[in-house]
């Protein structure tokens, strides 16, 4: 669901399963927006259409919640600032915590170098599902996902 609107910019939390076995964190909602939401709920666009159809597969996509260590898309889906990034790390904290109530052995899934750099929790580290959408190396993708998930 959509937290709050920002001139300019869309605002959402993560959405999926809320006693998750994992978690899945990406950098921020990128530049594709369906009905107002983050891409996480649209299959069609942006990174979702890499990673979703795999979780599918793997059936863990009922098992996974999907959010992003920032809340707000950035201008030309450009990377979030630091400042932004210390601002809505509150936020993620709570969202886990939140999620830890339901599972309190869920896992961290850290999409992408800037999450890795920027995220400093334990988790599994995963390319970010835009690389293997640019490079079409979509069944490698998959492969990382059975090696190190599940």
């Amino acid at each position: 669901f959509k937290m709050m609107n920002t001139p300019g910019h869309t605002v959402g939390i993560g959405s999926g399963n809320l006693s998750p076995d994992y978690v899945f964190i990406g950098q921020n909602p990128g530049d594709s927006i369906s009905n107002g939401y983050p891409v996480w709920s649209n299959e069609k666009d942006g990174s979702s259409k890499v990673l979703l159809p795999i979780l599918q597969t793997l059936n863990l996509d009922v098992r996974s919640y999907f959010t992003n260590l920032v809340k707000s898309t950035t201008i030309d889906n450009s990377k979030p600032s630091e400042e932004s990034v210390k601002f809505w790390r509150t936020y993620l904290d709570e969202e886990l915590k939140i999620l830890k109530m339901g599972n309190p052995n869920m896992k961290i899934v850290k999409m992408g170098k800037f999450v890795e750099d920027n995220l400093d929790l334990d988790g599994i580290k995963i390319k970010h599902p835009a690389y293997y959408l640019r490079t079409g190396n979509i069944d490698e993708y998959e492969n990382e996902i059975r090696e190190k998930i599940r």
